[in-house]
């Protein structure tokens, strides 16, 4: 399993509630990201303070994935260029491929998306590394099972250490579900 140490703080009794109902309208306190909350995010490092409203803010965005990214205009990005300009993509809606090697349920406390409940997903792209992408809909629920290839439609949010020696990097995407 991944750790998480960079992520939103988890409750222990999560597990036994089910995610409440997404609230109707963005907080207040989340509406309209500005360039300078998206450059508080620091790849390879944990999420600060500053960084949570990006966070949150991707993660509801991601929300409204659910019946596809409609006119929003997809990128297609290599894992080379995420890598060598993280900040160029940063909040960018990107395609990925690849094949489905874990999966990890999350339990969040409280939160501004209302959910308690989010699954990391890890895949391998045809360029050979992983990608984690957060998701809220449980892809085992979906019937999918590792080694389906899949696709998604996820917010970029950074680079992100992912082994306990710090050695090991991939890129963190915010979807909603995975497709076959």
């Amino acid at each position: 399993h991944v750790a998480v140490s960079d992520l939103p703080p988890r409750t222990a009794d999560a597990a036994d509630r089910d995610d409440p109902a997404v609230p109707i309208e963005l907080p207040e306190r989340l509406k309209n990201l500005s360039a300078d909350d998206l450059k508080a995010v620091e790849d390879g490092k944990p999420v600060t303070d500053e960084a949570r409203r990006a966070y949150y803010y991707l993660a509801w965005q991601a929300l409204g994935l659910k019946d596809g990214p409609g006119e929003l205009e997809r990128q297609q990005v290599s894992l080379t260029k995420l890598f060598d300009e993280p900040g160029e993509h940063r909040g960018k809606l990107l395609h990925i491929r690849g094949d489905l090697v874990s999966v990890d349920v999350l339990n969040l406390d409280p939160n501004p998306t209302g959910r308690l409940r989010i699954y990391q997903v890890g895949l391998l792209t045809g360029e050979g590394g992983p990608v984690f992408i957060l998701v809220w809909e449980d892809p085992v629920e979906q019937g999918l099972r590792l080694w389906d290839t899949v696709s998604v439609d996820g917010f970029f949010f950074k680079i992100w250490r992912y082994s306990p020696d710090d050695e090991k990097s991939a890129p963190l995407v915010m979807g909603y579900s995975l497709q076959l």
